[in-house]
């Protein structure tokens, strides 16, 4: 290898671990990541199953990706129509016993209402409206299509200021109809230095 590839590629390196020295902790924490988010469960003593947590991400995911506190509130709603319902069905039951309706099955309330939350400890998800963890922590900071439109190119703002880049490449084919490329940055900042993309320029500013 050539002594200035090599020099370039030892200096870029020892930048991105002055990157990685230099980011503050996340505020708020994304609660897509498992660790982090079970290092805080832990630390307020409060318990989920690992089945649990993964009702509520794929709930989460279900529904889009609503903010916590939507999530939480959507949630509470279903858990107080659900206990209405249980007290109207205890009543029908009582009901019937004082008519002495022997061999009757009490009216099913839940047959016609669909719950699609998964079960949750309580303290869970009152503690997904405290704002310490967020369920989106990125933004778009801008989007550039080709003049062909084949190509998007999207900046995405992570929530550290950081600019990571992704690129939306569709390939169109009379015989197979076609096929869309994503490449997406799973770094901060890049060795190869590519010019024309926003993760491999932010080692070179």
């Amino acid at each position: 290898m050539n002594w200035k590839i090599a020099r370039t590629f030892v200096d870029k390196s020892d930048m991105t671990e002055s990157v990685k020295r230099r980011r503050e902790p996340l505020q708020p924490k994304p609660v897509l990541d498992r660790r982090m988010l079970l290092e805080a469960l832990e630390e307020q003593s409060i318990l989920i199953r690992e089945s649990q947590l993964d009702d509520f991400y794929g709930d989460l995911h279900r529904l889009g990706y609503p903010t916590l506190r939507v999530f939480a509130r959507l949630y509470l709603d279903q858990e107080r129509r659900r206990l209405s319902f249980d007290k109207q069905k205890k009543v029908d039951v009582i009901e019937r016993d004082d008519e002495e309706v022997v061999g009757s099955k009490p009216i099913d309330v839940h047959k016609n209402i669909s719950f699609n939350l998964k079960p949750l400890p309580l303290k869970f998800v009152k503690f997904l409206d405290n704002g310490e963890f967020e369920t989106v922590t990125s933004s778009l900071d801008s989007v550039s299509p080709s003049n062909d439109k084949c190509t998007t190119k999207l900046a995405v703002r992570l929530q550290d200021n950081h600019v990571i880049e992704t690129v939306i490449m569709r390939h169109y084919n009379k015989v197979t109809g076609g096929r869309v490329t994503v490449c997406v940055s799973s770094q901060v900042g890049c060795a190869m230095g590519c010019t024309f993309c926003a993760t491999g320029e932010y080692l070179a500013r």
